[in-house]
């Protein structure tokens, strides 16, 4: 697992293909080698959002971003509600895992 909250992998997770879901995200595995293609980004993208309590800045709207769960994490821990540096137990959410 990536240093992310549990629940960002639960996400992310359920738009992997079966044969990956079972498996701990590796943070620099491609999401398109896991099943995501573009039609699954835009879900992830809208849960993420909602999730997280954010929206995603226009400029990060891209493949680079959504390339990989580690660069991924990075954009939504960076502009999420909660911001980046809590731990997981501090979010506000914890108790909803």
């Amino acid at each position: 697992m990536g240093n992310w909250p549990e629940r960002f992998e639960d996400i992310l997770s359920s738009y992997l293909s079966d044969q990956y879901r079972s498996e701990a995200l590796d943070s620099d595995i491609p999401l398109a080698t896991l099943g995501i293609d573009s039609m699954a980004v835009v879900g992830l993208m809208i849960e993420l959002e909602t999730e997280f309590e954010f929206s995603f800045p226009e400029e990060f709207v891209n493949p680079q971003t959504f390339y990989t769960p580690g660069s991924l994490w990075s954009v939504v821990s960076r502009y999420a509600s909660t911001g980046p540096d809590r731990s997981e137990s501090e979010w506000p959410f914890h108790d909803h895992l």
